[in-house]
């Protein structure tokens, strides 16, 4: 995420404006994904170990964001770029707190 101080300064026109911090990412060996796919697929994250579940990709998004807006609130927060690099083991959203012993093969996900 990117600031933009809007107290007491004189902002570049609105068209020089980034919506996004994303021009300022390493690249290298990572693909750009959206928030909304992120969201709506709810792929959540496991320990590779023991397949426990630990706290989704946006959830954790949604908790920085949050405490950002808070924190830096005459700050104007760009909205985050998101990239991955490597296949994360998930499970789908019905089995969310279900224990890793308890899944089903069609529980399981892989996602990069």
């Amino acid at each position: 995420m990117e600031l933009i101080n809007v107290q007491n300064s004189i902002l570049p026109d609105e068209a020089k404006i980034v919506g996004t911090s994303d021009d300022r990412f390493i690249l290298a060996n990572t693909q750009s994904v959206s928030y909304a796919d992120l969201k709506h697929r709810c792929i959540i994250p496991v320990f590779a170990k023991d397949n426990e579940s630990t706290i989704s990709h946006a959830e954790f998004i949604d908790t920085v964001g949050q405490a950002a807006d808070k924190f830096f609130a005459a700050e104007k927060i760009l909205h985050p770029a998101i990239r991955i690099s490597h296949p994360i083991k998930g499970r789908i959203p019905d089995a969310m707190g279900k224990p890793a012993e308890a899944l089903t093969e069609e529980e399981k996900t892989i996602y990069y």
